[in-house]
């Protein structure tokens, strides 16, 4: 005992052992038998394992005999009484032996045999079949045996041929119970198929064809499938049913979904190219004009903002006006624009309303201006103007007041900080550019700084030094245009359209009353007419049965998508025809097949055979050949219920 008890722990623990002494041994080397507790198998009606029989040397023989003997002796094993015990060793004949086959070991073995082979009663009664009594002929004593008609069904024979003339069934019967195809099964009368997922069923039903649009629309059109992608669609089928070719349907179903092309987006690289605008030759030779708005109104009631940029200098001019009607914005364009910097020869804006009215158009023609308008929804195409708005917006959100009534007060001040800073594309301020010189601040006049005597000679020297600086401006912004392109194609992809094709138009609107993401992205179809440009197309209204003017329309390809037809959303190809074959399909049939005639067994197959043993057809083939049988009337359960069936019946 250790030493660190006490007398009285020391007092209860040999207490404690002595009255538990028999559970230890007597000696250092044995371990008692052991009564208080017992330890059963039940194996239940499984028989117990067949091990082989292994050799041992000798002296292996010798040890194990030895190990044996002592647990025997000392209680620790017992010998066993089952009768599926076996030796260690198998039990040879005893030296000197011999091996003798007379008359009594053949009449033994025939009597074991007869007995193994034999019915022990003539047969069981059978209260359902017919009965007839037989008796004797005997006057004195009456004796009789009772006989039960056996009949062995030859005058159904020809309704048993009827049955295997049907060449799909009979093959896929002889097929489903060889050895060589245990990939397919009939369970239940439903042509299942084995489930290598191991997280799945282990047998998956065959899916007829007439029943396969039914469950693809279970499992992405109804609202606990929740109009997923292809991948979890698949995944959700797969799981449960089979059929050859689903994941094919799987995604040529989604990629129709007339409720999905509308909604999301193509999981791609976008479509187009970029097509970047030249800079200009000369100062306001190409303009961009763009209305912001609608912003607080002032304290000099202005509510808009127009905004016109140079595309050869950068050179940008503002204006704050009361109303965003078309005559602010064509007495903008003739006092600001024309009258100032002369003529452009090409205005580019958006498609808004007023600068298609016939006011605005009326000016442009008679100054002789090329008026281009962007693509709806492509404010990319204006980039240059719609760059600067965003710059401006953020220069005058650093000095408004609270409540923004001064916007108008401080534009024309960030405006002029804007075309007096250089430019990173050109090199340049636009001020510069423009008028040949850099603009002097306020603080400029305060120092004592003198600028060059403006003679002729440094006046010839100015405007030829503005000149070259222009031509440089031009070809360093060519060079980033360049860089730029190479930059966005490496992320885009080139997509073409032919006249005639059905595509989807991005269309973003807003409804009072409705959120904005819970609202459908895509219209169409809409039909090509022609390619106007590299990115760009005219496309109208697609419905034959319309009798109204179709609206026509010019589109970035941006916003195209192709268009898939939702009546096409279900594969519905020819069944191929039956393979004709005279008698029914039979074992013998098949070997006839195999050996005599390949070219035949190949058109069995449906294609050439690169072996000649047809149990080794995959029977996927037949399977795909019996879920292309049609429907017949009357034949089929409801689809709906065969569909629960098979969904939720248990194969495991």
């Amino acid at each position: 005992m250790s030493p660190e008890l006490s007398d009285e722990q020391r007092n209860k623990l040999s207490e404690l052992l002595r009255k538990f002494s028999g559970l230890f041994t007597k000696t250092d080397k044995s371990t008692a038998a052991k009564t208080n507790v017992k330890h059963r198998i039940f194996t239940g009606d499984h028989a117990p394992i067949n091990q082989r029989a292994y050799r041992v040397s000798p002296t292996e023989r010798r040890i194990i005999h030895e190990e044996v003997q002592k647990m025997l002796d000392e209680g620790i094993v017992q010998p066993s009484e089952s009768p599926w015990s076996s030796p260690v060793v198998l039990s040879l004949l005893k030296s000197g032996v011999e091996f003798h086959w007379g008359p009594e070991e053949v009449e033994a073995f025939h009597s074991l045999q007869k007995a193994l082979t034999s019915d022990p009663v003539l047969g069981m009664y059978d209260e359902r079949a017919s009965t007839e009594i037989h008796t004797d002929a005997s006057g004195g004593r009456g004796n009789g045996n009772t006989r039960q008609i056996f009949s062995s069904h030859d005058e159904y024979e020809p309704c048993d041929g009827t049955e295997k003339k049907d060449q799909d069934l009979a093959k896929l019967k002889l097929l489903s119970n060889s050895s060589k195809n245990e990939e397919f099964r009939f369970i239940d009368g439903i042509l299942c198929r084995k489930n290598f997922d191991p997280d799945g069923k282990l047998w998956l039903p065959v899916i007829p064809k007439h029943l396969r649009a039914d469950i693809l629309r279970h499992f992405h059109d109804a609202p606990t499938a929740g109009h997923l992608g292809f991948a979890k669609t698949y995944d959700r089928i797969r799981k449960r049913f089979y059929w050859p070719g689903m994941y094919r349907n799987v995604v040529r179903y989604v990629m129709h979904c007339r409720e999905c092309q509308r909604r999301k987006s193509v999981p791609q690289r976008p479509p187009g190219r970029l097509v970047p605008i030249p800079p200009a030759i000369a100062p306001f030779h190409r303009i961009g004009i763009d209305l912001l708005g609608r912003f607080p109104k002032s304290a000099h009631g202005n509510k808009w903002l127009i905004v016109c940029t140079d595309y050869s200098t950068r050179y940008a001019i503002t204006k704050a006006l009361p109303t965003a009607e078309v005559a602010e914005i064509a007495k903008f364009l003739l006092e600001e624009i024309v009258l100032r910097h002369g003529a452009p020869r090409v205005i580019i804006t958006d498609r808004g309303a007023v600068f298609r009215s016939r006011l605005v158009s009326s000016l442009v023609d008679l100054c002789n201006i090329d008026h281009r308008f962007t693509t709806a929804y492509h404010p990319q195409t204006n980039g240059l103007t719609e760059r600067f708005n965003k710059t401006l917006a953020d220069m005058l959100s650093m000095y408004v007041d609270v409540e923004q009534k001064n916007w108008d007060e401080i534009l024309p001040f960030v405006t002029f900080a804007y075309n007096t800073a250089k430019q990173e594309t050109t090199g340049f301020t636009p001020f510069y550019l423009l008028h040949g010189r850099e603009a002097e601040t306020t603080l400029d006049t305060m120092l004592p700084f003198c600028p060059n005597d403006f003679d002729d000679n440094n006046i010839t020297k100015i405007a030829a030094r503005a000149e070259e600086s222009r031509q440089l401006a031009r070809v360093h912004t060519l060079r980033a245009q360049d860089k730029d392109r190479r930059r966005y194609d490496s992320k885009h992809q080139m997509v073409s359209y032919a006249p005639g094709d059905l595509v989807w138009v991005y269309t973003p609107v807003r409804k009072v009353g409705l959120s904005e993401k819970l609202l459908r992205r895509y219209f169409g179809p809409y039909q090509v007419l022609r390619r106007s440009s590299a990115v760009t197309y005219a496309v109208q209204d697609f419905d034959p049965a319309s009798r109204k003017k179709k609206l026509r329309e010019v589109v970035h390809v941006l916003r195209m998508k192709p268009y898939h037809d939702p009546a096409e959303q279900i594969e519905t190809e020819d069944i191929p025809p039956k393979e004709s074959y005279k008698g029914p399909i039979t074992r013998s049939r098949i070997k006839t097949l195999e050996q005599n005639d390949s070219g035949a067994l190949s058109s069995f197959r449906g294609e050439q055979c690169r072996t000649h043993n047809l149990l080794q057809v995959p029977i996927a083939e037949l399977a795909e050949r019996w879920t292309e049988l049609p429907q017949v009337s009357g034949s089929n359960p409801d689809p709906g219920r065969f569909i629960q069936r098979l969904e939720f019946c248990s194969l495991e």
